[in-house]
């Protein structure tokens, strides 16, 4: 049986044979400059949240209608509320130990993707670093890095054959973000290809059950807890929300039912082509495929999409840097997602206006461009061996009659 990951993290770092202690402290400490930024997501959102929660009791007040995120952030909102800690503080360290948890993560997936490299250490050091990710956690106080964690332990465990951990990774995923969605072709893939078995799917709608089952018993409604992200997709009406994407070009407020209709579908059309196509020509999710179709969904369906914030680049700029330091890909290019989430999580902490996210969606077309002409490649090559292969056993037959 495995060791548990705390355990393996704990023994690795503690006896320092590898430098895994003093990468997360270096990390650590990068961070602490930006623990007493309020940004207006914590002013406007998380401040207000968690006063109502410790107001009404902390975890009696499971049960209100708190915010908008699901109800297992609620949850954790709820325990923080017993530290002796100011929420600031709290809120932003849970979110710093995403942070190390995804880092392990990418570290156990690039040893999948280059066996024997010995980059694994470089890896876990370089996502701890990126900016991105130092912003996300320390200076806005987000949560983006605990439902990224999950996703990334979801392509750990189909990396490793793994069908009922890689289920539950996923459903906790899912049941702490939404976001999950971006990898849903991957996801259709590995059902498809039987990396998922079927049974393991039972863990999806088990684990969203025990999630909204302590609010239903403190109270809430059960129809309200059970389309909780249906009315969440409905927050926002703008097609464009300061992401680098095809809306970006829009005016700041402006909505169009028939563009978002139009994008919804656009993003459902490479959902479905995307599995189909890789399934069709048997590119299974192993090594250096399972990154490139992760990196790929998360990056094209985000740009069709509207109502997109710039932080949902998050999973594509991580997944971006994986793919060049473990050399899967020869286009550097893809560094550009990571810079354009930087520039503009910079223009939403900080207020420089001029960052402006119709320029960099240019940029972010041009690495979608890229990476779509990367998996034609690919199918062209799938396509020449499922040839050749027809060929050999046509003339083996012929050699044996």
């Amino acid at each position: 049986m495995k060791p548990h990951l705390w355990t393996t993290l704990w023994s690795q770092a503690y006896s320092l044979k590898r430098p895994i202690l003093w990468i997360t402290l270096a990390a650590c400490m990068v961070r602490v400059p930006f623990l007493w930024l309020k940004s207006g997501d914590y002013i406007d959102y998380l401040h207000p949240w968690f006063e109502q929660i410790k107001q009404n009791g902390g975890l009696n007040a499971i049960g209100m209608p708190v915010g908008n995120y699901m109800v297992s952030y609620i949850y954790l909102l709820a325990l923080l509320t017993y530290l002796p800690l100011p929420d600031l503080f709290s809120i932003k360290l849970v979110s710093i130990l995403g942070d190390v948890v995804l880092a392990w993560f990418c570290m156990k997936l690039a040893g999948k993707a280059t066996p024997g490299s010995g980059r694994t250490e470089q890896v876990y050091g370089m996502i701890l670093f990126l900016p991105t990710v130092v912003l996300n956690s320390s200076a806005w106080g987000q949560c983006d890095s605990l439902y990224t964690a999950a996703l990334l332990a979801f392509l750990y465990f189909l990396s490793e054959n793994d069908s009922n951990r890689a289920a539950v990774s996923l459903s906790i995923a899912f049941c702490l973000k939404l976001q999950t969605v971006f990898l849903a072709p991957v996801v259709l893939i590995a059902v498809c290809q039987r990396m998922i078995r079927i049974r393991s799917l039972i863990f999806f709608p088990l684990i969203y059950g025990l999630t909204i089952f302590p609010a239903y018993c403190a109270g809430r409604p059960l129809a309200e807890l059970m389309t909780l992200y249906v009315h969440q997709a409905y927050t926002y009406s703008s097609l464009s929300m300061n992401a680098p994407n095809l809306y970006a070009w829009f005016p700041w407020q402006y909505e169009n039912k028939v563009l978002e209709m139009l994008g919804i579908c656009l993003a459902g059309i490479f959902t479905a082509g995307l599995a189909f196509l890789a399934i069709r020509y048997k590119i299974h999710l192993t090594g250096s495929s399972l990154l490139k179709l992760a990196f790929l969904s998360a990056l094209v369906i985000l740009f069709l999409l509207p109502h997109m914030h710039e932080r949902y680049f998050y999973l594509a700029d991580i997944l971006s840097l994986l793919l060049v330091l473990t050399k899967t890909t020869k286009h550097r290019i893809i560094l550009w997602v990571p810079f354009c989430s930087f520039c503009l999580t910079v223009r939403f902490l900080f207020g420089p206006a001029w960052i402006s996210p119709a320029v960099l969606s240019i940029f972010m077309s041009a690495v979608c461009l890229i990476s779509l002409q990367s998996f034609y490649q690919q199918i062209q090559q799938a396509r020449t061996g499922q040839l050749s292969n027809s060929v050999l056993k046509r003339g083996d037959f012929v050699e044996m009659r």
